[in-house]
């Protein structure tokens, strides 16, 4: 095993905005788009347990995939908090929190993928 993946910040990071998305699309009209809102947590959710399979994987190429997979749900995340904004479910600053994160977890992760991939 290679270490507890609640040890790695980006886990940590990941973690909270799963939180953040539930709260979020908990008090939010979304609720009732159970397809959307579905969607949307799924997407956190692939993030949280992709960077905790590949921190699991003994090699550094399996690792950064699943690392890789995590970043595209971010990416998904972030379009779905966008359209969740564009027809009224998520206000200015749930857009801009998810963003943010969103973002700063992508670039978290690129440099896991890059680490990762150096030391097979």
């Amino acid at each position: 095993m290679a270490g507890d993946f609640r040890d790695l910040k980006v886990w940590q990071k990941a973690r909270a905005l799963a939180v953040d998305v539930y709260g979020v699309t908990r008090r939010s009209d979304i609720l009732k788009d159970y397809v959307f809102c579905d969607q949307m947590r799924r997407a956190v959710l692939s993030i949280v347990s992709n960077i905790a399979e590949g921190n699991d994987r003994s090699g550094g190429v399996d690792s950064a995939r699943f690392f890789g997979m995590a970043k595209g749900s971010c990416a998904e995340l972030h379009a779905q908090a966008i359209l969740a904004h564009d027809v009224g479910y998520l206000d200015d600053k749930d857009l801009a929190a998810i963003e943010q994160q969103c973002s700063e977890i992508a670039r978290m992760l690129s440099g896991l993928m890059k680490a990762r991939r150096a030391h097979p």
